[in-house]
């Protein structure tokens, strides 16, 4: 009797894991799939830290007790800008109105004085504390001024003194 050729050893194929679906399904090797993990290298832990995976947390308290101050004081002092812009905007309004009352025919210095007092109480009332102003009228020109302090929602963070001035030429009839 001759000896039966070999038989080539059949191929085995792997089939390696895709999604979750597939790894969780009958014959999953855990032993398998921790050697098909990729390696975490060096160079992405900053990201890892920054996304937070969970083994990177131990400084994480100490970080929102510095940042949390910082991001909160940022916070007010924005609002603070804002609300001095608009202490700003309405003080350039109110010296308009000023100039527009004193321009008229038969103005007067006083009346401007009292349409902006008047624009200020009631267009922009608690936006301009302790408001005062100003008026300098000659044959050719008038310019009022208005100034006062904004409203300060941070005490700690000083605030220049808001003021607005407008110049406008004095109705006149000529000739030419």
């Amino acid at each position: 009797m001759s000896p039966s050729p070999a038989k080539p050893a059949p191929l085995q194929a792997r089939i390696e894991p895709t999604s979750r679906r597939s790894r969780a399904g009958a014959g999953h090797d855990p032993s398998l799939a921790r050697r098909l993990r990729p390696t975490r290298s060096t160079s992405i832990r900053p990201l890892l830290q920054a996304l937070g995976d969970g083994r990177y947390d131990r400084g994480s308290a100490v970080q929102a007790a510095v940042l949390f101050p910082i991001l909160i004081i940022a916070t007010f002092a924005i609002i603070q800008g804002g609300i001095w812009f608009y202490a700003r905007s309405a003080a350039l309004n109110a010296a308009e109105e000023g100039l527009q009352a004193a321009r008229a025919e038969n103005g007067s210095t006083a009346a401007a004085v009292a349409a902006s007092s008047s624009f200020l109480t009631r267009a922009a009332s608690g936006a301009v504390l302790n408001p005062t102003t100003q008026v300098a009228a000659s044959p050719l020109t008038i310019t009022v001024t208005v100034s006062g302090e904004s409203t300060a929602i941070v005490d700690f963070l000083p605030l220049p003194r808001v003021s607005q001035t407008v110049t406008g030429a004095t109705e006149r009839f000529t000739t030419q």
